[in-house]
């Protein structure tokens, strides 16, 4: 973190932009939210400051790593070359392997950690190239695809755990280490939606979250679909308001025969939506026409009521619909 002054000394000094290999690693404390829920704003700040220091100074000393506070996370970025890649990667596991391990006894013999902190970590892993944002020869930030790779994955190792991609080189990991990890195929938001990455994972610590193995709900949908899931929609909110009994425009066999189509096939819909993911909820509990007509006359209800009515019963489907056609247009 820099002051006001300090960070506007370096956005104004010699910017310098660097691209280089590196190693990311992603690290997390779990149970932290609750724990600062009900502990003092200084057992927080002191908790924080002295994992980082020791995660920094006893585990993470590589030569021109550069560490990345993310609230209650932090981010290493080690970089490596052709001559040092496989001992950055094969120490870069075997410190991680440590943390893990050692973790929950981090300050079991420290005398100002009194109070109850977080012993579980989650930690993910990857390599690949990296930009560098440098002022007056120091490093300010750093930006790439791979350091938001690894937020992600240490995102999934719960409750706690390793999860490195596969690009990081399981070859590269010392035996006893190496037998620790099964590899699984992830989807990763943002990142692996439409076709999974592989990844490896501590087998005897993690638990995969079951929404990480199966492709997001919104590209297992086709927007066609949910495109003629208004339509009919709309349609049979049209007839629902045009006729009723009360009004003598019961339409005949066919209005009958093309609400309870309408009903089946959007009832249909949304339980296929629903697998898939998408949150839907069909209101409109009326399977019949004449079951709406009854509805209808036993609460002599007006046009307007039922406009009423009909709206509220479909309006978290159609703002679905809505949401969904605004964030993945049909492509014309």
């Amino acid at each position: 973190m820099y002051s006001k002054f300090e960070f506007k000394r370096l956005l104004s000094g010699n910017i310098k932009y660097k691209s280089e290999h590196s190693v990311i690693i992603s690290f997390d404390i779990r149970g932290f939210s609750s724990f600062s829920e009900k502990e003092t704003l200084n057992n927080i700040a002191m908790f924080i400051y002295k994992t980082f220091m020791k995660i920094i100074s006893d585990y993470f000393f590589f030569k021109g790593t550069f560490f990345k506070p993310m609230g209650d996370g932090l981010i290493a970025i080690i970089p490596y070359n052709e001559s040092n890649v496989k001992d950055v990667i094969k120490d870069a596991i075997v410190m991680c392997w440590r943390l893990l391990i050692e973790f929950p006894s981090f300050f079991e013999k420290d005398p100002m950690i009194t109070f109850s902190v977080p012993s579980k970590i989650g930690i993910g892993l990857t390599r690949g190239e990296v930009l560098r944002v440098i002022s007056n020869n120091e490093t300010i930030d750093c930006f790439g695809r791979v350091i938001n790779l690894a937020c992600r994955l240490a995102d999934y190792a719960l409750p706690l755990g390793i999860i490195f991609h596969e690009s990081f080189g399981k070859d590269l990991l010392p035996k006893n280490i190496k037998s620790e990890f099964k590899k699984v195929s992830l989807y990763i938001d943002g990142i692996a939606e439409l076709k999974p990455t592989n990844v490896y994972y501590t087998k005897n610590y993690t638990n995969i979250p079951s929404f990480a193995l199966k492709q997001p709900w919104k590209h297992l949908i086709e927007p066609l679909q949910i495109q003629e899931l208004g339509y009919k929609i709309d349609r049979i909110k049209q007839i629902m308001v045009e006729f009723a009994l009360t009004t003598g425009l019961t339409g005949g066999s066919s209005i009958r025969r093309e609400y309870k189509e309408l009903y089946d096939e959007i009832s249909l819909t949304i339980e296929d939506l629903k697998k898939k993911g998408l949150r839907l909820s069909h209101s409109n509990r009326l399977a019949r026409f004449e079951n709406w007509t009854e509805y209808i006359h036993e609460r002599s209800l007006r046009r307007e009521d039922r406009e009423l009515i009909v709206d509220d019963w479909y309006r978290s489907i159609l703002k679905s619909i809505k949401k969904y056609m605004r964030e993945y247009p049909m492509e014309a």
